[in-house]
């Protein structure tokens, strides 16, 4: 295991999981159609680490407003000074 402090979000942290299938997508690895043969959705991911691996760049994820909000709160929490 290897552990990357930095802030979640940040390009550090982007770069980190780049090419490497994480733990929170092996639902989507494991996916499989009706037919039983690889799903569209494992397709499309496996599409992207490879484009990420060819280009270097990770790919751009939807995000919710929701999750973008959340993602701000959690920043600005973690930057907060004790009191």
């Amino acid at each position: 295991m290897k552990i990357i402090n930095c802030q979640q979000g940040s390009p550090e942290w982007r770069m980190r999981d780049l090419v490497i299938p994480t733990a929170s997508k092996f639902s989507t690895i494991m996916a499989k159609s009706k037919h039983g043969g690889p799903s569209l959705t494992r397709h499309k991911y496996m599409m992207q680490l490879a484009a990420e691996l060819l280009t270097g760049v990770p790919v751009e994820s939807y995000k919710s407003p929701r999750c973008r909000a959340a993602t701000r709160w959690s920043r600005r929490r973690s930057t907060a000074t004790p009191s």
